[in-house]
Order: C-alpha cells, then structure tokens, then sequence
C-alpha cells in the first residue's frame, strides 16, 4: 500500500515536498560523512557549526576560526570541547584520541615566530601538528551571538525580555558600497552631465541612480572608487566640491546579534537569590561579589547586564542594577558600587565554560549524532578562592 493512499489528495503536494526534503537530507548526511561509520569531514563539519554561530560575529581584534588544519582529508569522530587549551588538556586530547579539539578561546592569538618545544604555546601547536588535530575557536563570535554566551548567563535569572547592548554590524556594506556621492540640483547643462555619467558608468563597482523628477544624481561607491567619480562629476560640468555632497553609508545592524546583553526583569530578585541560581548555573562554588554602596546582599534588583569573560570594555556606562562577568579592575568595581550597581565576578573562564557542555555539545550532536563529543575533565580556570 503506498503511504499517499492513507491521506485525503488535497494532502498529496505536501507529502511530496516532504518526501523530496527527506530525500535531499539524506543525501547530504551521505555526502558529509565517510564509509567508517560516525566519522564527518572536517570542512563539511565546521561549515554546518558556522551557521548557528558565523564566524564573522567575531572582534576585528579576534583570532577565531580554523586555527590548525591538518594537511589533506581530515575526517572527525572525536571531539573534545575545552575553555582553555592548557597543556593538561593537551594531554588528555592525546589520550583520547581526538581528532578536534575545539576550544573557545583561541591559544593561537599573539603570532608565533617558530614553533619549538620552549614555550608550552609552541609545545601544544607542535603536538597538534604531529597528531594530525584540529584546532577550532569561536571565542567573541559566542559573545555577540543570539543565544550565545551572554545570553545563556542571564538564562536562570528570572524571566523578562533581554537586549543587546552593543548592536552587531554587518561586516561588509550592503553592495560593497561604503560611500553615497549626491549632486542636488544638477547644473544646468545637460550635455555635461551625460559625459559625466558616461565616464562614471565605466568605473567599476559603483550604481548610478538618475531622479529626473528632482533634477539629482546620486552614486553609490566603494572607497577606492570615491575619487575618480568626484573626479568625473567636477571636470566636465564645472562643479565645484561644494556642490557635490559625499555621506558615509553605515553597515547593515545584524538585529539580536552584538556584545552584551540587559535583562529587564519582570519580578525583581534580591542579589542573594542571584547569587545563588548564578552558583549552580556556572557550576561555581564560591562567587566575589560587589554591593553598591549603602545596600546589603539583599537589596532588589530588577535588572540584569552580562559580559561573558572580562566585562568591563563591554558593560561600562550601563545603568544595570547588576553587572554580570567574569572579572573586572578594582578600579571599575570601585565605579559600578559609587554608581549604585552590584557586580557578580564569577572568574573569567567559569563564566564561559558550562556553555559548552549546556549548549556547544548539543549542536554538535545535532550535525552528526555518532560524533563523540566530549567535555574536558582537565579544563579549569587558573583562579582558585581558597
């Protein structure tokens, strides 16, 4: 019996469609991964992971990505996930056998001049190298992303909606044009004008937009192409630079996306009932905690900010009643408590770390089910409150 005589006709385009997804998904799976069951192509692995969490959310600043690739094919089966890559954690890739280690922050950042065995930084690469591993950190992609690093933080504490405090920017400009070039009115000569447009017409990467209506021109360019179409508007047509208006385009805001995030609360928690669900979520057992000056650990607060990692640079001029991170200066906490904020420090990686475990590994999953991701045992942050 086929499976479309159990459903009414006017169902018959849907299943087929469906059919044809199914189809289409197989394919792929069968594409990615390799005859040895449970093992996917490297490449094909890290461009399914980039499209939760693009790269190119990262810091100019940053070293993120593929940082060690090894030579030819590589294929995956084990992966082990880690906050830092110590030389501990090394060790423990080694024993079990891991094809790649990802790791979200990058120890690959200042440039290496040689890769010896004298610096523990050298030591890891050239051991990554040797073994044929690969190396992968998302480090500020995670910050700025939707459902990222800031966000799962605020997870726990209470419920209200949450915005970005830093909002994320396309990195490139809608068409590759950086600059719009405007001449409004036009001079009265049309002959002029025509010659100008001919000659700005065949400079490459620029639009021309011609508004008969209001007697205006308006190009579109990229910056090496700004002077000659300046340059073409002015010599035939007599214009002088003043006539001709230059405005600088702004790169397209990439909406949930960006660095930091506020969580205005809908019922206000007191800073203790804080510190505790902020305990059991990061897995911490003790926490440094700052009060604003003139209140106590049982003060109100009815929102939060939060910066994974070193918060400062991130959180600084929020008007959050609780900041949120990892570390901070002793002369920025002195700041936020004068101000009348609180400030959770939960030491610098121990504000990261159980993403991996509650978030990373199951999309890793979610890609190829027969991975074996694992989860450092090794990873630890440097700081111990004794």
């Amino acid at each position: 019996m086929s499976v479309f005589s159990l459903y009414p006709k006017s169902t018959f385009p849907v299943l087929r469609k469906l059919a044809k997804q199914s189809r289409r998904r197989t394919q792929l799976c069968h594409f990615h991964l390799s005859s040895t069951q449970g093992t996917m192509d490297l490449k094909a692995l890290l461009s399914d992971f980039e499209k939760w969490a693009p790269i190119n959310l990262a810091e100019k600043w940053d070293n993120v990505g593929l940082l060690i690739e090894p030579s030819g094919s590589k294929m995956v089966k084990n992966v082990l996930l880690t906050n830092d890559l110590t030389e501990e954690v090394m060790a423990e890739a080694l024993e079990n056998k891991t094809d790649m280690i990802f790791s979200y922050h990058p120890p690959i950042f200042a440039p290496l001049k040689r890769i010896t065995g004298r610096a523990w930084k050298e030591r890891i690469v050239q051991q990554c190298l040797e073994n044929r591993i690969a190396l992968y950190s998302p480090h500020t992609a995670f910050d700025a992303l939707e459902g990222g690093v800031a966000d799962w933080l605020l997870q726990p504490i209470g419920s209200g909606p949450i915005s970005v405090l830093h909002q994320g920017q396309n990195p490139s400009f809608s068409g590759n044009y950086s600059h719009s070039v405007r001449v409004d009115p036009l001079p009265p000569l049309k002959a002029d004008v025509n010659t100008a447009l001919a000659t700005i017409m065949n400079i490459q990467g620029v639009k021309v937009h011609v508004e008969d209506s209001q007697g205006s021109v308006t190009v579109d360019c990229g910056m090496k192409a700004l002077p000659e179409v300046i340059a073409a508007l002015e010599k035939p047509t007599g214009m002088s630079s003043s006539m001709i208006k230059v405005f600088q385009l702004e790169k397209h805001p990439i909406l949930g996306q960006g660095m930091g995030r506020l969580k205005a609360l809908d019922k206000a928690l007191t800073l203790r009932e804080i510190v505790q669900v902020v305990k059991k979520h990061t897995g911490v057992e003790h926490l440094r905690v700052c009060v604003a000056m003139g209140k106590d650990l049982d003060c109100s607060i009815s929102s939060v900010a939060s910066c994974a990692g070193s918060g400062t640079s991130v959180l600084k001029g929020c008007s959050a009643d609780l900041w949120l991170t990892g570390e901070m200066s002793h002369h920025d906490l002195l700041d936020v408590v004068h101000n009348g904020g609180c400030v959770i420090l939960c030491e610098h990686s121990n504000s990261e770390r159980n993403f991996l475990r509650d978030v990373v590994a199951g999309k890793f999953k979610g890609i190829c089910g027969s991975l074996d991701v694992k989860i450092s045992q090794k990873d630890r942050d440097p700081v111990m409150i004794v």
